[in-house]
């Protein structure tokens, strides 16, 4: 599947609501509750697979690692996208 951005500007638009939306939420959490294990150790086969799992380790899945896991690096890596100019008309699929 080849996919093109048909508005670029209302893309931008909409990165920067789901950032916006991104940052309400963490801030939303309790700091407190950080090392809290949300995804115990052994992990299920298709968790175990993951790059969260490997951070977790048999520890656990923290909820500061699923923060950084799930929402950090994927917000990271669409802002590299959005903020690349060689890769502002990117194929995305």
């Amino acid at each position: 599947m080849n996919q093109r951005i048909g508005n670029y500007e209302e893309f931008l638009e909409f990165q920067r609501l789901v950032f916006c939306a991104t940052e309400d939420f963490v801030a939303s959490i309790d700091p407190t509750t950080f090392s809290d294990v949300i995804v115990a150790h052994p992990y299920g086969s298709t968790i175990a697979q993951t790059f969260s799992a490997r951070v977790g380790g048999d520890r656990g899945i923290s909820r500061s690692d699923a923060l950084e896991c799930w929402i950090y690096h994927t917000r990271f890596d669409t802002w590299v996208r959005s903020n690349t100019p060689e890769r502002s008309s990117v194929s995305w699929g």
